[in-house]
């Protein structure tokens, strides 16, 4: 098993990670290597924060605008292709995409 920084490293299992938000507002995540595990990780130390902290260590907030993201396909055929981009563009996220 991978430990430290690489840990996470293609795990891909949608359904064990749990992402909110805590009382200040920083996004925080949880995860599971198994399904059958009870207790989300990391189980003894902070939760995972998403973003970076200021110098003052309060939530670092995005600013300006977003450059995009070059369209890379996660699945392989031209079918699947197609049916995720109208996906990426029925939520409304064609405007951060450059296909």
């Amino acid at each position: 098993m991978k430990d430290g920084p690489k840990m996470l490293v293609g795990h891909i299992d949608m359904h064990m990670f749990n992402f909110f938000v805590d009382s200040l507002g920083w996004p925080l995540m949880q995860y599971k290597f198994s399904p059958t595990n009870l207790m989300w990780s990391p189980i003894h130390g902070p939760l995972i924060r998403l973003w970076k902290a200021n110098l003052n260590n309060s939530l670092k907030l995005p600013i300006g605008v977003p450059s995009l993201v070059l369209y890379c396909p996660i699945w392989g055929n031209d079918a699947s292709r197609l049916v995720e981009r109208e996906k990426f563009i029925s939520f409304g996220l064609s405007k951060y995409m450059d296909f």
